[in-house]
């Protein structure tokens, strides 16, 4: 009962500070960093179980700049689109989850695509709105809260989705 009320608390803490970044704009502590670097670090500290039967490709760009961006908050915003995309293989096989970054011009991109069951054509427009859901666990803020980090790095999220074949999310990042 004493691990039991742990994990309520811990929920409950996890829970408000959603709700602090999502009620306001995120305090970015911008630093000169690899995104190359960020993403394996965010890859490294998941859990491995998370990745039961997906096969987890990393195809990362040799040579990009580094940017000016807080690490821990695009670390954050990679986590969960990655944790997202393990969880929607999880009733499909023939998983593969592909992390990539490349250079566009001006623009860094860090790419997250699964092979899951896809998101319906009705939901994509809402995935972004706060308390948004189709999880029974979820609360609907992670990818709300994505999109307000990458938005306050002035840099924008956009996904597509094909029903049966995966979702793939694009982070856009001034370079």
């Amino acid at each position: 009962t004493q691990t039991q009320q742990m994990t309520n608390k811990e929920i409950i803490t996890n829970f408000l500070d959603d709700m602090l970044h999502i009620s306001k704009q995120p305090e970015l502590k911008k630093s000169k960093l690899n995104i190359n670097e960020m993403i394996k670090k965010a890859m490294d500290e998941l859990p491995a179980e998370i990745f039961f039967n997906i096969d987890v490709q990393q195809e990362l760009a040799g040579g990009l700049p580094d940017i000016l961006a807080d690490f821990k908050r695009l670390k954050q915003v990679v986590t969960n689109l990655v944790k997202n995309a393990a969880e929607a293989m999880g009733e499909v096989s023939g998983n593969r989850l592909v992390v990539r970054s490349e250079q566009e011009g001006d623009v860094i991109k860090i790419i997250v695509s699964d092979t899951g069951k896809g998101i319906p054509e009705e939901d994509l427009k809402h995935i972004f709105d706060p308390f948004f859901t189709t999880k029974g666990k979820g609360t609907g803020l992670g990818l709300a809260i994505c999109q307000r980090i990458v938005e306050a790095h002035d840099g924008r999220i956009d996904v597509t989705s094909k029903m049966g074949e995966g979702t793939t999310f694009v982070v856009r990042l001034p370079g």
